[in-house]
């Protein structure tokens, strides 16, 4: 049973994990759009590494004033407006991603473009998972809202190593650019180094059943009712396992409303994409790996409706899906 105090630390997670440093490294001399999309429309075969770095930086600007934005709703239990704050967020994150996939940049700096885009498809997944925790938290689910922050946490630190990348590849770029240096803004998220909790135990105890399990009940004198059963353990999860070699659609299967966690591993040296879909319509429902090269990555996703669903694959390796729910 979760109590009125640890709702409350669910909440100031919410709100910590929305408190960035951000390393602002950019020009005053860069000027800030009210729109994400930047034209990279120059003729074919010329670099354009000065005008991505410059969208970068004016992107940047725009999702950190969002970001700053979510703080009073946040604050104020407002869950309507930081679910609302979340949805221009997240699009504004998804837009940043196509604005930096239409510039053309030198060899010498693509690898750093491509740490920026996974370090933004990693703050892309966790403001899904956010509004996926919000929504379980008004709902009174407190134990799922709690573990789909953890998830949260996980991404934010994804995305810090691959900005921390940026750093360090932009670092290398200016060294050999004496006189064209690059400055933008990164995003550090201020999360703890992860740790392994210790897996709880269950134990025959007394103990208390609250009678309603919503955020309504916000009395100190809420009824409980008193039992001498074991706390209940966790059902069994469902389980999906998928393989094969190269670019293919799957098989159907079905996937309940809720949290639905993903872990794939990838082995080649090529792109390596998968795609959730609605097995019916073809609809893209979520894109579960965007990765190139080995790899060997987690990411979870809230399902909103029961039904059947395919994933999409790209990529000549060998590759497995687990899905669990």
């Amino acid at each position: 049973m979760v109590s009125k105090s640890q709702m409350n630390i669910i909440i100031g997670i919410l709100l910590l994990f929305l408190t960035l440093v951000f390393v602002i490294g950019f020009s005053d001399t860069h000027p800030i759009n009210s729109t994400m999309a930047v034209s990279a429309s120059v003729q074919q075969n010329v670099y354009q590494d000065t005008e991505w770095a410059k969208n970068v930086s004016e992107t940047m600007t725009i999702l950190i004033s969002e970001v700053n934005n979510l703080g009073p709703a946040l604050k104020n239990l407002d869950w309507y407006t930081a679910l609302a704050d979340l949805n221009i967020y997240k699009l504004d994150l998804d837009k940043a991603i196509a604005s930096s996939d239409s510039f053309t940049v030198s060899p010498e700096l693509q690898s750093c473009k491509n740490e920026y885009r996974l370090g933004l498809i990693d703050d892309d997944n966790a403001a899904l998972l956010m509004k996926t925790a919000i929504s379980l938290l008004t709902a009174g689910d407190f134990k799922s809202s709690s573990d789909t922050m953890d998830l949260v946490s996980d991404d934010f630190r994804s995305a810090n190593s691959h900005y921390d990348n940026v750093t360090n590849l932009l670092s290398s770029y200016n060294k050999n650019h004496p006189y064209a240096q690059l400055d933008i803004p990164l995003i550090h998220h201020n999360v703890d180094p992860k740790v392994n909790k210790p897996t709880p135990v269950s134990t025959p105890i007394k103990s208390p059943e609250r009678v309603t399990k919503t955020l309504a009940d916000k009395e100190s004198d809420t009824d409980y009712v008193t039992t001498d059963t074991p706390v209940s353990t966790t059902p069994t999860p469902q389980t999906i396992d998928l393989s094969g070699k190269g670019s293919k659609a799957t098989d159907s299967f079905k996937l309940e409303a809720g949290l639905a966690r993903f872990k794939t591993t990838y082995t080649g040296s090529d792109y390596f994409g998968v795609w959730l879909m609605d097995a019916k319509t073809g609809e893209k429902i979520y894109l579960v790996a965007n990765e190139v090269g080995t790899s060997n990555e987690s990411s979870a996703y809230g399902i909103e409706r029961t039904g059947d669903y395919i994933l999409n694959v790209e990529g000549n390796g060998q590759w497995t899906v687990t899905i669990t729910q």
